[in-house]
């Protein structure tokens, strides 16, 4: 099966998408992150990773006190693309909003062409994006692993459906991943 789009179809996706993100990076940028309660441990484990050159044997830091184990905290960051840019928190913020409102709108706007809905007026995808949900993790919380998890569900609804419609082992293998 392809899911192709049409030009006008992806310059009003493209237009949507940079609107979209704008309401979420622009409040961001302008009253900046409110609090670090459990991306604290993330960003800790993370620094130390990359001044190890993210090792992925590092097991304990003596920094902490005897007994604690390493990482700290969920680990959901230690390979995801914004991890590279952590010492500026900002960036690693904004890209990390960036790269997952962007995950939600595309993979939702493919879930909804697989099941025949219209994708020109981008509503759907524009009301999964501005959900209360977002809204609370990213403004309120700060909790980007949580917010993330988030936007990889409509990419995960995309693979098992297109699993489901074509039996294609590519997508069971994505799925699993």
């Amino acid at each position: 099966m392809s899911l192709k789009f049409s030009k006008n179809e992806n310059k009003n996706f493209f237009v949507s998408l940079i609107i979209i993100n704008l309401f979420f990076l622009a409040p961001l940028y302008l009253f900046g992150i409110n609090h670090y309660e459990e991306s604290v441990y993330h960003y800790f484990s993370l620094e130390v990773l990359y001044q190890n050159n993210f090792n992925p044997f590092i097991f304990f830091y003596d920094l902490l006190g005897p007994g604690s184990k390493f990482p700290v905290g969920h680990g959901f960051f230690y390979f995801f693309p914004s991890s590279f840019f952590i010492k500026s928190k900002l960036i690693f913020f904004f890209l990390t909003v960036l790269i997952g409102i962007t995950l939600q709108a595309f993979y939702l706007n493919k879930v909804l062409k697989i099941f025949k809905f219209d994708t020109t007026s981008f509503l759907f995808p524009l009301l999964y994006c501005l959900s209360i949900t977002n809204i609370c993790f990213i403004f309120d919380f700060d909790y980007l692993d949580h917010f993330l998890s988030f936007s990889l569900l409509p990419a995960i609804l995309f693979y098992s459906v297109n699993f489901f419609k074509e039996k294609n082992k590519t997508d069971f293998y994505i799925i699993v991943l």
